[in-house]
């Protein structure tokens, strides 16, 4: 080495006594100096900037904690909804009472009440394996107001039930059926929902579906120790409506009471992901705690 090449000093690190001819000196100086470049290499890493050879302090956790954090985020669940037309989900070709109506307004003004059952669009006798089910709409208002959901047979001429509910402001109303009523296997039934106009060019709006019980022993084995969001995918590929949209509805009123949610929190992303499919007239439900 020439001896009148001074070699680098790192600021940060103590002067050494030892000559410079020194063959052990020059090794050691040759090893600061290649710390210092490691850490401006890990700081460029971390996206960190280093200037004047200032030392870098952060600690190893922190930079590892931001490449976690940097990673892409968790693919979104997929769930699609297809019609199962040998257990039912035929599009709608009745008449009459026994013909499903999905939405309803008070008016046609923007700010009118407005009724939206959670069913898709031109579809009878969609599925349940439930003995009480339960059944869900939106009611849009900036008015309070009262509505009656009934539940009946349409060979019967009575109601097999009936219950009155309220909405201060525009939310999701949910009914689930009493340990008294027992719907049996592949009968139909219809369900409506009738709401009091508190104003608006109508007195009463009303909207209907239809459902139907099935078994669900042939889906035994694949729901088995699943999710709810897994559970939903299942049932919604097995055109099994009601049993999707019901868990997922609760999963996700579950997340947003939470202070911290925890979780990847899928089951709103799969509840949005399957009313997408399903909503009539584009809708825009709003699901609150």
């Amino acid at each position: 080495m020439n001896q009148n090449t001074r070699p680098y000093q790192p600021s940060a690190e103590p002067q050494c006594n030892a000559e410079p001819s020194s063959f052990f000196s020059n090794l050691q100086r040759i090893g600061l100096i290649a710390k210092q470049a490691s850490l401006s290499l890990l700081a460029a890493a971390a996206g960190l900037a280093i200037a004047d050879g200032t030392p870098i302090h952060t600690p190893l956790g922190s930079i590892v904690g931001q490449a976690a954090i940097a990673q892409p985020a968790p693919a979104q669940p997929r769930i699609r909804w297809t019609p199962n037309k040998e257990r039912g989900n035929a599009k709608g070709t009745l008449s009459g009472g026994r013909r499903g109506q999905a939405s309803a307004a008070c008016g046609s003004e923007a700010s009118a009440t407005r009724l939206t059952l959670l069913v898709p669009e031109g579809r009878e006798n969609l599925l349940t394996t439930a003995t009480q089910p339960t059944l869900s709409w939106q009611v849009a208002t900036q008015q309070p107001t009262t509505m009656q959901f009934i539940l009946s047979d349409p060979k019967r001429p009575t109601p097999i039930y009936t219950q009155t509910l309220n909405a201060a402001t525009t939310g999701i109303q949910s009914v689930r059926l009493p340990s008294t009523v027992v719907l049996t296997d592949e009968t139909d039934y219809r369900w409506t929902v009738l709401v009091n106009c508190p104003s608006g060019q109508k007195t009463e709006i009303y909207a209907r579906s239809f459902i139907r019980k099935t078994s669900r022993a042939f889906l035994e084995q694949q729901l088995s120790q699943k999710s709810a969001v897994a559970q939903a995918q299942i049932f919604a590929e097995n055109g099994i409506w009601y049993d999707a949209l019901g868990p997922l509805l609760q999963e996700t009123l579950q997340e947003k009471r939470q202070a911290q949610p925890s979780g990847d929190q899928t089951s709103s992303a799969a509840l949005s992901a399957l009313l997408s499919q399903a909503v009539p007239d584009g809708a825009k439900i709003q699901v609150r705690p």
